[in-house]
């Protein structure tokens, strides 16, 4: 057996230790030689044999230059004493005095060591002590050890026995047996003392105490009793069948670590020891180092997948959330939700104050288990002030709207045949962009002129060739028809002069504000919009851009235009082309359509102009759903963080600035029709982070999965970190779209925010934000009071139970969250809520457990 004290460390004096060569001063025709050492110690003290310190020397020439690449020799008085090695590490390996010395050439330094051992414990042979019989004797061997355990010899020892009618034991160590039983023994050197058991009869192990009590997970604890081995890994200690680190033995005393024990509340456990073949169980106090407490609109995540909750003192509610941080679109985990229910009198200390704190509420980046959130401090401001919810509006046929709708999988078809050639392009290789961008300005087609274009298909070598013509030439934009079109001309000259007028006052500046400027690769400071019946003819698709037009003609995209040109619609009242378009609908639809296209013209411009990684289908599409709100801002005289409720929303109708947004968290909802219910298992196996094609196969709507619900996650970021952003949220937003990384990454880049606690406060947000009592988490729009007024089908519809023990079975898709409204019984007693596989097992890191308490 051992017992330790305080361990020493060496004692290391900090002076410097110089010894000179003697030389002159160099003259100028001198070479450097080495003249001084400088060693980083003077003395070194060690108590304890085997101890270390690692010296280093400095060697200076005649002029006080440090020389590098200069050996050291280094050598010791005394081996016996002190060791050293090449590279100046002195060891302790005898009691006694020593001088180390490191040389350079004929320059030298000492360092005095000092080695002499202080008693830290003892150890005993044998250890425990077991006698058969009444009369029988064996003699202890006491030796008193440093703290590297190494003996000290010629050390005195004193002897005791607790029990001396049991066991005897003289102050030589000779230890009898006077009757049956058990008990222990002390031995005494100095400062320093050690016990061990000592048995007539059979051994037996034998907890007595642990101490503290309640142990506490994750915290030290120590076991008293008599059998344990001496050394530490004979024994096994185990607590409600989870295994315990043990730190120190001795047969007395084991010192462990707490084990976890699989999320469970306060409560009396079970501890078994064992040793040598022997058990002893009992009954002990134990329970989570903290218990999380929450006001109303706060609450905690964890990665580790266990909340512990505090007792209720009063009515409350929580929301329950199972996400996944996974960014694999077809990534489904099953997961299973439970509870267990604990002792109120073992609770403990409440924690009630942030795990990490950024600004005051949120949790930064870097937690790897967890932390607590809250709706953002600090966020509103500017632009109008708060508006009151409107709780009240129109009816709306939102079955209609629906149908008015394009799934846009038509567009999802070219954007990831787009990838797949960016992609294969790679950073360092992608062509530069095409035209002399900056040069002098050559003048835009004539109106009545033609021009021979091509309207790509999904890659650089497909396509349609069509004749346009030039039907109006603006201050922004060039108005082309294709001259095969059904309905000439497309709109009046009057209509092309409002559309032209609303990209140069309203939406270009914008545009350029939050996604920045174009690089006008035909060099005419305008962009091409041409109306061709190739699009009419093509599923689900309402107009597209091309990356490939903004790089040169050639082997690598000989079907260029060598333009930022925007493909879309024509007036086809007849349905000649597919579906029939009216005039009227698509001048109601270009405006917002225009603006999202355009948007990704900038977004492919950033990544051939700044070389940066091919952005995911949801950041691209996110951030042009995200443009048409901007843009609607600016043509609504609406703004950021002004609280948006439903009316705002419905404005945005004619032109349709806003719904994208809103009709496309419905559809993520589980959305199937106002009269319909909505999908089974949604939004949990749900995700907006990809298309079907990119693996998202669950039970909603998922073609356009990508465009409105990140647009929202977007938005929640520029309220979240705008204002105090460098340059406010259009600089945000531009750092966003030029970022190296690609994903999730982007997100963290830019806000330092770990994307768990992003995701965690967005679910969180897509229920809370703007109900009674719960904050404005989304500043710019007020999301319950939207939902509220749009449709009962169209809303997030969380699981919900009450009482004690909530249990749930879900399967969570990337990126998505499962919900659950738990209502516990009123001054419910403390509660671990956990997930886990559906057999029990730990779930993979990137599914994470939250608990927002808003009742």
């Amino acid at each position: 057996m051992r017992s330790f004290s305080n361990l020493r460390a060496p004692v290391v004096l900090l002076a410097v230790v110089v010894l000179a060569a003697c030389s002159e001063s160099p003259t100028a025709n001198q070479q450097p030689v080495p003249s001084t050492v400088v060693l980083s110690v003077a003395s070194v003290s060690f108590g304890a044999l085997s101890d270390t310190v690692r010296v280093t020397a400095i060697v200076r020439d005649q002029s006080g230059d440090t020389m590098t690449d200069v050996p050291v020799s280094w050598a010791t008085s005394s081996g016996s004493v002190a060791s050293v090695s090449t590279t100046g590490l002195v060891t302790a390996t005898g009691n006694g005095n020593a001088v180390i010395t490191a040389s350079a050439g004929n320059a030298g330094s000492e360092i005095a060591v000092a080695v002499a051992q202080i008693a830290e414990g003892l150890r005993f042979t044998p250890d425990p002590v077991t006698l058969l019989n009444v009369d029988d004797t064996v003699t202890v061997v006491a030796t008193v050890v440093d703290a590297n355990d190494n003996p000290m010899p010629s050390q005195p020892v004193s002897w005791s026995s607790n029990a001396p009618d049991t066991v005897a034991v003289s102050q030589a160590g000779l230890v009898t047996a006077i009757a049956q039983g058990r008990t222990f023994l002390t031995a005494t050197s100095g400062g320093v003392s050690g016990e061990l058991s000592a048995f007539v009869g059979d051994a037996v192990v034998v907890i007595g105490s642990v101490n503290p009590s309640p142990m506490i997970v994750g915290s030290e604890a120590v076991v008293r009793g008599i059998g344990f081995s001496p050394v530490a890994g004979e024994n096994s200690v185990q607590l409600d069948g989870f295994a315990a680190q043990v730190i120190s033995a001795s047969s007395v005393e084991l010192r462990i670590v707490v084990p976890e024990a699989d999320c469970r509340p306060p409560r009396q456990g079970e501890l078994t020891v064992g040793a040598r073949g022997m058990v002893d169980t009992t009954a002990v106090a134990v329970r989570p180092e903290f218990l999380d407490s929450f006001a109303v609109g706060e609450g905690a995540f964890v990665t580790d997948g266990c909340i512990h909750l505090e007792a209720g003192s009063s009515t409350e509610r929580y929301l329950v959330g199972v996400l996944s941080s996974s960014e694999t679109p077809s990534s489904l985990t099953p997961a299973r939700l439970a509870a267990r229910t604990g002792s109120r009198t073992l609770a403990g200390p409440a924690r009630n104050t942030p795990l990490r704190i950024v600004d005051g509420a949120r949790v930064g980046a870097g937690t790897a288990t967890g932390g607590r959130f809250s709706a953002p401090v600090g966020a509103t401001g500017g632009g109008a002030p708060l508006r009151a919810p409107a709780r009240t509006g129109p009816a709306l046929d939102l079955d209609r709207l629906m149908a008015s709708r394009f799934d846009r999988s038509g567009e999802a078809a070219i954007r990831e045949a787009e990838r797949r050639w960016l992609e294969s392009l790679g950073a360092s290789t992608s062509p530069l962009l095409a035209g002399t961008a900056g040069g002098p300005l050559r003048a835009p087609p004539a109106q009545g002129d033609t021009l021979d274009l091509n309207v790509p298909g999904t890659s650089c070598t497909d396509g349609t060739p069509v004749r346009a013509v030039a039907r109006r030439v603006g201050r922004s934009a060039v108005f082309l028809e294709d001259v095969d079109n059904p309905v000439v001309p497309a709109f009046t000259q009057a209509q092309y002069d409002s559309l032209d007028a609303q990209l140069t006052t309203v939406t270009l500046p914008v545009l350029r504000d939050y996604f920045g400027d174009f690089a006008d690769v035909d060099d005419n400071d305008r962009v091409l919009i041409l109306l061709t019946k190739e699009v009419n003819e093509r599923e689900n698709l309402a107009g597209f851009v091309f990356s490939g037009d903004l790089v040169p003609a050639g082997p690598g995209c000989p079907n260029s235009n060598e333009a930022e040109i925007f493909y879309g619609l024509a007036p086809d009242t007849a349905g000649v082309h597919g579906t029939a378009r009216t005039r009227e609908s698509l001048r109601l639809l270009y405006p917002s359509l225009i603006a999202h296209e355009l948007t990704h013209i900038l977004q492919f411009t950033t990544f051939f102009r700044e070389r940066v990684s091919v952005k995911s289908r949801w950041e691209l599409e996110g951030g042009a759903t995200l443009a048409e709100q901007l843009v609607g801002y600016a043509a609504l005289g609406h703004g950021p963080r002004q609280n948006l409720g439903y009316l705002e929303w419905r404005e945005g109708q004619n032109p349709d600035w806003y719904y994208d947004w809103v009709v496309d968290m419905a559809l993520y909802f589980g959305f199937k029709g106002q009269n319909t219910p909505p999908a089974t298992n949604a939004p949990e196996q749900c995700s907006w982070i990809g298309t079907p094609d990119e693996g998202n196969a669950g039970p909603c709507e998922n073609n356009r999965a990508v465009y409105g619900v990140p647009s929202t996650l977007l938005r929640f970021v520029l309220d979240d970190y705008g204002l105090q952003y460098p340059g406010g949220e259009a600089a945000l937003m531009r750092a966003l779209t030029s970022s190296p990384n690609r994903g999730l990454a982007v997100l963290e880049q830019a806000t330092g925010e770990d994307k768990v606690s992003l995701l965690v406060r967005f679910a969180a947000m897509m229920w809370a934000d703007g109900r009674p009592g719960l904050g404005d988490w989304l500043p710019s729009w007020d999301v319950f009071d939207i939902f509220d007024n749009v449709n009962e089908n169209a809303r997030l519809r969380p699981y919900d139970q009450t009482g004690a023990t909530p249990a749930l079975d879900v399967e969570v898709r990337a990126a998505s969250n499962a919900y659950l409204l738990w209502t516990p019984p009123n001054l419910h007693d403390p509660t671990s809520v956990r997930i886990r596989t559906l057999d029990g097992q730990p779930l993979p890191g990137h599914m994470v457990l939250w608990m927002l308490r808003i009742q």
